[in-house]
């Protein structure tokens, strides 16, 4: 039960950095197309963001692949661009690192759920979907993610990040002490 628990704990604050990333994408993307008097465009964007990763996601490993590698021949061609030219090309950098790192990020994380459920450590239900169950791990990561993301500014996601990454450092750290001091010579 403890395995599953930070298991999750784990799944969960990544969820969160996505979110974060989203919201960071939102932020660039203004701070270069001018700003937003209302805020709203921040959340919409970041939004936008996580739902044409999971549109990608959706299409399977080789369009992830060939969008992954297209976004990381930019980002090359966007720092060679900055470092001959030398503008406030940096924002443009930025936002297409964010989008790389968000569609990796969904892809990678929505597969650790379906690794617990095969694993028998986490409960599953379909809801009524039709598919495999990374199928349903990929629509529930996205759900989280649009959640965090519309409703969140950058510092509630970071704090909500900071507090799963602490619980779990110190359930890591308990472990450590309690299961495995004496086999790997830890000092409390």
């Amino acid at each position: 039960m403890p395995t599953a628990f930070n298991a999750l704990l784990m799944y969960f604050s990544m969820v969160i950095a996505q979110s974060f990333l989203a919201r960071t994408f939102g932020a660039y993307t203004m701070q270069l197309f001018g700003g937003d008097e209302s805020g709203r465009m921040v959340p919409i964007l970041g939004v936008s963001l996580i739902l044409v990763v999971f549109l990608i996601n959706l299409s399977g490993n080789r369009l992830i692949q060939g969008v992954a590698s297209f976004i990381a021949i930019l980002k090359i061609v966007g720092i060679l661009i900055f470092g001959i030219v030398g503008v406030w090309f940096t924002v443009a950098i930025a936002i297409m690192a964010t989008a790389g790192g968000l569609l990796a990020s969904v892809f990678a994380v929505s597969r650790m759920p379906a690794m617990l459920t095969g694993m028998k450590l986490v409960p599953h239900s379909h809801f009524g979907m039709p598919g495999s169950i990374q199928k349903h791990t990929l629509v529930y990561t996205v759900v989280l993610g649009l959640f965090l993301t519309a409703f969140f500014d950058l510092s509630r996601i970071a704090a909500l990040g900071i507090v799963f990454y602490l619980i779990m450092d110190i359930a890591i750290h308990w472990g450590v002490i309690r299961y495995l001091r004496e086999d790997i010579e830890a000092s409390a």
